[in-house]
């Protein structure tokens, strides 16, 4: 059993200094680990066997082993612990008074239930997180002799105030993330039914209506050839605008459903895309596409459509003479990029109706774990869309 001793003052500072160093600096995402290890520099301040942070909840035993670090050879927490127990463990927390196992012997009576070794002594601490109460901060020793005095006591309550904020900021990240799938899921459910219905509008028209059109122009070849030489121009004007409708009709199909990405491949199709709207718009295309780069079959549709909105951009917004479109891969990470010499765009926030296509951008690269990001160059003009995401291990087309 190690010896009874106080906290220094200097090692307080420089601990306090450093679990608010590296709680502060580190992502959001990381501070589970950084947690563990900044928990186990209290511990070993404090000189206890074991320190846990437990909030309000209703899970004694996941909470404590959530948030929890001990010496070697201390007992865990049991996760079979009977309602009772739980209830009045949760009841001492939710007090909001420290409660001393030196002073209030009920509560060591009670801890001898959460684990197979009885512990010496045990104190439970209440703690904040954000000024606001959080639960408690617990401590308890099962081979070290050492008494829970008013400098452990304040010193317990700093770092536990800090740990609780740490502990609330990764819960409030945790349920945002959360929040996050949720969205992503539901417009991926939203997507795939409006892509779903789209391609049932594009078999109609091309199947249902497409095929009447052809059928109409056949008849009026034949009413052609029957009628007086002089009503002829009428109607072989009437068949060319006819023409041109059953023209525009398959655009709109293959708009609604690009089945050529099925027929050519997805390169091939984003090619075709992008030399049409370059030659309506007399705009210089410059195409550097490998067409080695893989993606899943979940991926082609989504970047097909990106690049459709991408390309849509330069034609609508861009008044753009050039236009390069490459696609790379670097170090199994793929990069599609679209680079106009337009007039750029502000990346503040838009006008709903402006900002809709920037956003169903970002949506469909979210839903395929890939990253989108949008540069502009106020000085020497011109935007920049770049699509990247991991190389998959093979092609499942």
């Amino acid at each position: 059993m190690s010896h009874q001793h106080s906290i220094a003052s200097s090692a307080f500072d420089e601990t306090l200094i450093s679990i608010s160093t590296q709680l502060l600096d580190s992502p959001t995402g990381t501070l589970p680990d950084v947690m563990d290890a900044v928990l186990e520099e209290c511990r070993v301040l404090l000189g206890v066997d074991r320190i846990s942070c437990l909030p309000n909840t209703k899970d004694i035993a996941a909470d404590w082993r959530s948030y929890t670090v001990s010496g070697r050879n201390i007992p865990s927490i049991k996760l079979d612990l009977s309602l009772e127990i739980k209830s009045q463990y949760q009841a001492m927390i939710h007090s909001g008074v420290i409660l001393n196992s030196a002073t209030h012997p009920q509560l060591l009576a009670l801890a001898k239930e959460l684990q197979d070794q009885a512990p010496i002594n045990h104190i439970l601490i209440p703690i904040q997180a954000m000024g606001k109460p959080w639960g408690a901060f617990a401590a308890a020793n099962f081979n070290t002799v050492k008494d829970f005095d008013e400098q452990f006591i304040r010193s317990s309550t700093i770092l536990g105030n800090i740990m609780a904020s740490s502990i609330q900021r990764l819960q409030h990240y945790q349920e945002l993330l959360n929040q996050k799938e949720k969205v992503t899921a539901l417009n991926k459910r939203l997507l795939e039914d409006s892509e779903e219905q789209l391609k049932i509008i594009a078999r109609d028209l091309h199947d249902d209506i497409g095929q009447r059109l052809a059928s109409l122009n056949l008849e009026l070849g034949f009413i052609n050839n029957q009628i007086e030489p002089k009503s002829q121009p009428a109607i072989m004007k009437a068949a060319a605008d006819l023409s041109k409708i059953t023209r525009d009709l398959q655009h709109i199909s293959r708009h609604l459903h690009p089945a050529i990405i099925d027929k050519v491949g997805l390169y091939a199709a984003i090619e075709s895309e992008a030399k049409k709207m370059a030659a309506h718009k007399s705009i210089a295309l410059s195409l550097n596409l490998s067409q080695a780069i893989l993606y899943t079959e979940e991926q082609k549709l989504h970047i097909y459509r990106i690049s459709q909105e991408a390309l849509s951009n330069v034609a609508k917004h861009a008044s753009a003479t050039k236009l390069a479109i490459v696609l790379a891969c670097k170090e199994n990470t793929v990069s599609l990029s679209f680079q106009d010499n337009g007039v750029g765009m502000s990346l503040e926030p838009q006008p709903m109706s402006s900002s809709l296509g920037i956003q169903s951008m970002r949506e469909r690269a979210d839903m395929i774990g890939a990253k989108i990001q949008f540069q502009t160059d106020q000085q020497s003009s011109g935007f920049r869309v770049t699509l990247q995401w991991p190389m998959p291990q093979k092609n499942t087309l």
